[in-house]
């Protein structure tokens, strides 16, 4: 089951995961300057349709905050047919003391059918992640984080999460060309060669595929390898990759 456009492969958060679903929800939006991915092994089992005892994980207002703000909780577990598969795994965030029920929990799948949190920020074994609205800190200290630099390598990553996307030289050099929405294709099928901070920016080079890998189509934008700001202008990611393969 290919996912081909970035907004289909990502969903925001888990009112209902199932594996025969496509995820096909539209909240990377949330992912406005995400650095990497953190796996809620607690909430979501370390692989699809486990069999697993969940845990509560605390939301904390602060690194080293004393007192959590919430929590991120399973209100109902997978539910195992007999003909096989599962569904209805339900992850919710309680707020202290809302009044206003549960909220979904924005997340950005880093493999098949495998959700983790939206990480915003990192200080030692804190990591911010994305809510709904607002955000909160969750104390991992076991390694799981996963940063952009390694979610992109040697995945179907592309170019065109967010438009337009301009192509320079080399970080902050001259600009080569703008790629467009408008363009034959929404995206842009490339491989990435290096990721690098300039000033206060991540900028990301990429080379591009002369073919989709998935479909054989020719796809070279004119140019053979380019530097691009990471985040375009919505502050979204302006590459990204396909996690359910093609």
């Amino acid at each position: 089951m290919g996912a081909r456009s970035l907004f289909r492969d990502i969903g925001f958060g888990v009112a209902l995961v199932a594996l025969a679903s496509s995820a096909a929800a539209s909240g990377f939006d949330r992912a406005r300057g995400l650095i990497g991915i953190l796996p809620l092994t607690e909430v979501f089992g370390e692989y699809p349709c486990q069999r697993f005892d969940p845990e509560e994980i605390p939301l904390y207002p602060a690194a080293e905050a004393p007192q959590p703000m919430g929590r991120i909780v399973v209100r109902q577990g997978w539910t195992f047919p007999p003909e096989g598969g599962c569904f209805g795994l339900e992850v919710a965030v309680v707020r202290a003391g809302a009044a206003g029920g549960d909220e979904r929990l924005p997340t950005v799948e880093f493999d098949y059918e495998q959700p983790g949190g939206i990480v915003l920020a990192r200080r030692g074994r804190w990591h911010e992640i994305a809510l709904s609205t607002g955000s909160a800190w969750v104390s991992v200290d076991d390694g799981r984080f996963l940063p952009v630099e390694a979610l992109l390598k040697d995945r179907l990553t592309y170019v065109g999460g967010t438009w337009p996307v301009v192509l320079f030289d080399a970080p902050g050099g001259v600009e080569q060309t703008t790629l467009t929405g408008a363009a034959a294709r929404r995206e842009w099928p490339a491989e990435v060669l290096s990721i690098r901070e300039a000033g206060d920016e991540r900028w990301i080079q990429v080379r591009f595929l002369e073919a989709d890998p998935c479909t054989g189509e020719a796809s070279v934008p004119g140019v053979e390898t380019a530097w691009l700001r990471f985040y375009g202008d919505t502050g979204l990611p302006a590459v990204w990759f396909h996690s359910r393969g093609c």
